[in-house]
């Protein structure tokens, strides 16, 4: 408000100087809102001319969030993460879970035992009819990945209680570290909002979470027994499994997207 107030606010230069000052303030945060309203600043083609300085203090707000938000882990948990042993950060966790959960979508989809089929309802002949609940679903990932994460010490739970009672799909912990999970069916009339309005707004920042999180679709492609809800912004339907992954990315605010991870697991057998 000095800025308004003072006596040298009717120049042009003054303007300038006021606006170049608020965007500054905005840069001077490391909160997640900042860089979001950042990237609507140097989308606005009204402010053209504060392009080079607003493009700057994006760039200078993304560096301190990446400072705000690293941890140092001491040497021996550092040098046991080197050596392919447990994570040292919520970070290192985070790329580890969704590197595990990638490996196993290829496994689902490659291996000749059908995995597929742990998602859904088969008739008296092994042949898929009806998606199972998402519940059943997680549970079967679960059973996926555990094998491969329990040997680094790694815990994966098909629940994790949350405070206000609220409760994570899954959730993947070690000692003071974990990152909390959402997955839904593609057919999910919330599929599309999610990201935000679940695992942001009430997971993603437990404690021991950090902002950390992934958010999970089961694709099931032609033999879901219902459309699509259509996605926002006039959006065409996906039509694979690929595609509603890089919908949903782009979908999720930038500023969000080094910590909400989107993974999207085609378990259709169409492949």
């Amino acid at each position: 408000m000095a800025l308004l107030l003072n006596d040298s606010d009717r120049n042009a230069w003054d303007a300038a100087g006021w606006v170049r000052g608020l965007v500054n303030a905005i840069s001077s945060s490391t909160a997640d809102f900042a860089g979001e309203a950042l990237e609507r600043l140097k989308k606005n083609a009204d402010l053209a001319s504060y392009s080079p300085h607003i493009l700057h203090a994006y760039e200078s707000q993304k560096q301190r969030r990446r400072e705000a938000a690293f941890e140092r882990p001491d040497w021996p948990k550092t040098v046991a993460a080197l050596d392919n042993g447990p994570p040292a950060t919520v970070a290192d966790l985070h790329s580890l879970l969704v590197a595990q959960l990638r490996d196993a979508r290829q496994r689902i989809q490659r291996t000749n035992t059908d995995i597929f089929k742990y998602f859904w309802n088969v008739d008296a002949y092994n042949r898929p009819e009806e998606p199972r609940p998402e519940e059943a679903c997680r549970d079967a990932l679960v059973d996926v990945i555990r094998p491969t994460l329990k040997p680094l010490g790694i815990a994966v739970e098909p629940e994790g209680h949350m405070a206000g009672d609220k409760r994570a799909d899954m959730s993947v912990v070690i000692p003071g570290c974990k990152v909390l999970c959402e997955w839904k069916r593609d057919y999910h009339a919330k599929v599309w909002t999610a990201i935000e309005g679940q695992l942001e707004r009430f997971y993603a920042h437990d404690p021991d979470a950090k902002g950390f999180g992934v958010f999970g679709v089961f694709w099931f492609g032609n033999k879901r027994p219902q459309m699509l809800p259509a996605p926002p912004n006039g959006m065409q339907r996906p039509q694979s499994a690929d595609e509603m992954e890089r919908m949903l990315i782009e979908l999720t605010p930038a500023a969000m997207r080094h910590r909400l991870a989107v993974i999207v697991i085609d378990v259709s057998g169409d492949f």
